[in-house]
């Protein structure tokens, strides 16, 4: 919850300051209002967006054409989702700054500009906010290719706090990693995958799973005992954690030991055909 507050602050000092570049250029003919109310316009729908743009994403993280989408895809649904509260906002704020009056085609009409205009914010916050790169901790992962065990001549034992035993899992999974340290006390464990979401990448273990404010390839540099590979472009999957693959298609499945399901890409379908075997089929 703290690192969503955190992001939501970020996410409003650049609404106030797109709010002033807003206000400046005067779109769709808000220049023709008194400066400081057009700035109090743009400032607070951008706001707003930011508001309804992460409080949508939850419910559609739900859905398998968001998580196994790129970034353009999952930013378009989060888009046409938000812009629909959006109107409840947008329209009163119009109505009040330039004596707007909503009927069905005009509300249609301001609906795709909220999507259109929302759209280019959230990929510009993207650019802005996206985690600086962390410092490179032995690579083990490109283009989705297996790589060697790194060499370790003396792996540093999981903290006593962990209390990570070898019925929890594999004894190359309960090595610590880096990225193990970032988590919360009560969920480091071995590591089952990595789940990128928005600036984030949600580790999973095998205790429970936590947000981290990070790539997903600086991520997977951290992960380093464990060996694994890259499932998607939106994935990082352990390999002791896999319990089946299936195809679906020219993609694919993975069954994880917690219950999830991985999405294999086309791009790296050959690669996890050659680290598991060949797969089942799924129907459809």
């Amino acid at each position: 919850m703290d690192d969503w507050l955190r992001q939501r602050a970020v996410e409003l000092a650049l609404a106030m300051a797109l709010g002033v570049a807003f206000a400046v250029i005067g779109p769709f003919s808000t220049d023709e209002s008194p400066f400081l109310a057009a700035l109090g316009y743009w400032a607070g729908l951008l706001a707003c967006w930011f508001l309804a743009a992460s409080l949508v994403e939850l419910p559609l993280r739900g859905l398998r054409a968001y998580r196994e989408g790129g970034v353009w895809r999952r930013r378009a649904l989060v888009a046409c989702a938000a812009s629909l509260p959006m109107l409840l906002v947008t329209a009163p704020a119009t109505s009040a700054l330039s004596g707007f009056e909503a009927t069905v085609d005009e509300l249609l009409d301001m609906y795709w500009k909220i999507a259109l205009v929302g759209l280019g914010v959230l990929i510009l916050a993207d650019g802005i906010l996206k985690p600086p790169a962390a410092p490179a901790v032995a690579p083990r992962v490109t283009d989705g290719e297996w790589s060697p065990l790194p060499q370790i001549s003396a792996p540093r034992a999981a903290p006593d706090a962990l209390s990570i035993t070898s019925e929890e899992a594999p004894a190359s999974v309960a090595l610590w990693s880096p990225l193990t340290d970032r988590l919360p006390a009560n969920l480091r464990g071995p590591i089952v995958c990595l789940e990128m979401e928005d600036h984030y990448v949600r580790v999973h273990t095998t205790r429970g799973s936590a947000l981290v404010l990070m790539r997903l390839g600086d991520a997977m540099k951290e992960t380093a005992p464990t060996v694994g590979v890259q499932s998607h472009r939106s994935w990082w999957v352990a390999a002791d954690s896999v319990e089946g693959f299936e195809r679906a298609g020219r993609a694919g499945r993975l069954r994880l030991a917690n219950g999830l399901v991985a999405p294999v890409s086309q791009r790296h379908l050959r690669s996890i055909e050659a680290a598991f075997g060949a797969p089942g089929r799924l129907e459809g």
